[in-house]
């Protein structure tokens, strides 16, 4: 593992079952040589606020229930997690110190306490399976790190008096002529609002979903590429890619590329049409001649009568999909952002139930139609 020069981000992690998460939390500290976690039990309410207000840290990682087990002394708290947050955030906000705080718990919990708990959404800037760490430890530490960094500069960009600080963290001048002007909820010019709404805009209007910024996996799909078989897919990103980057707060976590600036770069690269209109052979082929990358392969369908015009990613085959052939899910999301979207197939397959997903109401007559043709056919 490579050595660190720099002082590594601090999280305080207060869990109820230090022991039973102390091997999930050396997993994580193991991935990454800039992230430190300290794990304790949690003392009483009012003790918890004032040690946290005043103690020195990065971010904090919470146990969504405090309250189950007792500590080494035998005493156990009589809070949970959200209880906690909502006080950190007021007193974050008195005090303009603002931190990410991090959710995690084991899957019933979320299911039995915070899922169904809208209002306690807001407070924490991203929530995590435990049962998951271990295989995503990684990803989840560079997380964690990309938050607390992010933080950071939220706080030092709206320390001074600089012009837009919100176009300025996302490292887009023009913003507010190529964005939804309800993306940023007036807090675009106002640096009274707490870092934690900036970040919160930021993650979730922006990062935690596909529209004006697009992952990795969405760019392929719209560029007509099968990632694994195109060993030039990093020289693309280089070559083609770059300019439209992400380059603001959350981005090296999350690479993320500006839809509109994928949009500039095609027209400029060729006047033979857009994106949009050609199929993904059209689009590679175009692709491997003009940047002279050879080793691109075009995404092979799902199925072999399906449209090669991608524009999304099955949620669940993890494919690309053209409109034709995708079925919108019923999830929350932004009006600026994309849908999520799963293929027909895996619709027919039933792998939104597995997954405990609904199909959006307006698609629900066009699938019935579709399974009861195949019933008749």
């Amino acid at each position: 593992m490579r050595k660190s020069h720099q002082m590594p981000t601090k999280y305080i992690c207060l869990d109820d079952e230090v022991e039973k998460v102390k091997p999930i939390v050396q997993v994580l500290e193991a991935a990454h040589p800039d992230l430190s976690i300290e794990i304790r039990s949690p003392y009483k309410f009012d003790e918890e606020v004032r040690q946290l207000t005043k103690f020195d840290y990065d971010g904090l990682l919470l146990d969504l229930r405090l309250d189950r087990a007792a500590d080494a002394d035998g005493q156990r708290v009589n809070y949970r997690a959200l209880a906690l947050a909502q006080e950190l955030r007021t007193r974050m906000t008195e005090d303009g110190r603002g931190r990410p705080m991090v959710l995690w718990s084991v899957d019933d919990n979320f299911k039995l306490s915070y899922d169904k708990d809208e209002t306690s959404h807001d407070l924490f800037d991203k929530q995590y399976y435990k049962v998951n760490i271990t295989k995503d430890a990684s990803n989840i530490a560079t997380e964690m790190i990309d938050l607390a960094n992010g933080y950071k500069a939220i706080s030092a960009t709206r320390s001074k008096t600089v012009k837009n600080p919100y176009s300025r963290l996302i490292d887009l001048p023009s913003a507010f002529e190529i964005l939804d002007p309800r993306i940023a909820q007036g807090i675009a010019d106002d640096r009274a609002y707490p870092a934690h709404v900036f970040a919160r805009s930021i993650l979730r209007n922006l990062i935690f979903g596909n529209g004006p910024l697009i992952d990795e996996r969405t760019l392929a799909s719209r560029l007509g590429i099968d990632i694994e078989k195109s060993e030039d897919w990093a020289k693309l990103l280089d070559k083609f890619a770059k300019p439209a980057k992400y380059t603001g707060v959350f981005g090296t976590a999350w690479p993320r590329w500006w839809m509109h600036k994928i949009v500039e770069a095609w027209s400029a690269l060729t006047d033979e049409g857009g994106l949009q209109r050609m199929e993904a052979e059209q689009r590679v082929a175009l692709s491997k001649k003009l940047l002279k990358l050879p080793k691109l392969e075009a995404a092979i369908p799902i199925a072999e009568d399906y449209d090669r015009r991608y524009w999304y990613v099955c949620k669940f085959l993890k494919a690309p999909i053209s409109h034709a052939d995708a079925v919108q899910l019923f999830v929350d999301r932004r009006e600026w952002q994309d849908g999520v979207y799963a293929s027909v197939q895996a619709i027919l397959d039933r792998l939104h139930k597995a997954d405990g997903y609904e199909i959006h109401p307006f698609e629900r007559g066009r699938i019935e139609d579709l399974m009861q043709s195949l019933k008749n056919g």
